[in-house]
């Protein structure tokens, strides 16, 4: 079952390829050409990739151009790649400077995107995440991106009073939540203490630039066992004003 899911999403991904860049309309005996795939089977999955708007279909030639849903996709992609690009050499300065791993996050479908991370070079470590997903309410970095929009906004990011429990750290309720955040945007950082891992103290700020413009958070991370409170402070100071240089420096 999963090979040939595997298999539907490879022919797919092969007939996307062909709108890179493509300045013409594609046709489906071109595209089944171009692709190998059966006429037929060309057929039938530009019609699911129209219906999901990632190809839209002139009606008039019959033939079929880029949609919104994979514009949008590519300018997203765009967009996370220049982001990394001018976050990482301050997140690698960071990582030299505390000696603990240090990720890049964005909000991204209800979920914590890990978009990138450095790594510490200690063998006792929290490894950089790149590519994974975490509820926003239980981690450091969703907690600095929830902070920065209003109350209103967050009550219908999580429309019920319940919060998934991760670890028996995690805030639960959004009324702990909305305290929690109050205490993030007045401080200026959030926390987390075992929330989303056990064993994991982590410190995040969101990179807002002088607008309010949030373009994701900047999260440190650190074996909890070697956190001294002193050693919390110095992360917290360090992670805002890493968050700020990155800010200032995306369009």
């Amino acid at each position: 079952m999963a090979g040939k899911a595997t298999e539907s999403v490879g022919k797919a991904l092969r007939l996307l390829a062909l709108f890179r860049g493509a300045q013409t309309p594609v046709r489906i005996a071109e595209a089944s050409v171009a692709t190998g795939l059966a006429r037929s089977t060309t057929h039938r999955l530009l019609a699911t990739l129209q219906t999901m708007e990632y190809v839209r279909q002139d009606r008039a030639s019959r033939a079929y151009f880029a949609g919104d849903a994979l514009i949008d996709l590519a300018r997203s992609l765009s967009r996370d790649a220049e982001f990394r690009d001018i976050a990482r050499s301050e997140m690698s300065a960071l990582v030299q400077r505390t000696g603990e791993t240090v990720n890049l996050v964005v909000l991204r479908d209800g979920k914590c995107l890990f978009l990138d991370g450095v790594a510490s070079p200690q063998v006792l470590r929290v490894d950089a995440r790149i590519g994974t997903a975490t509820s926003p309410h239980a981690s450091a970095s969703g907690k600095a991106l929830l902070a920065a929009m209003n109350d209103d906004d967050v009550l219908r990011f999580y429309p019920r009073e319940r919060l998934p429990r991760i670890t028996a750290n995690s805030i639960v309720s959004r009324r702990k939540l909305l305290r929690a955040l109050a205490d993030v945007r007045a401080n200026g950082y959030a926390t987390s203490t075992g929330e989303s891992n056990q064993g994991v103290y982590a410190v995040a700020c969101a990179i807002a630039n002088e607008h309010g413009t949030v373009h994701g958070a900047l999260s440190l991370a650190a074996p909890l066992a070697r956190v001294t409170p002193e050693a919390a402070l110095r992360f917290a100071a360090d992670v805002r004003r890493t968050a700020a240089r990155i800010a200032a420096r995306v369009p």
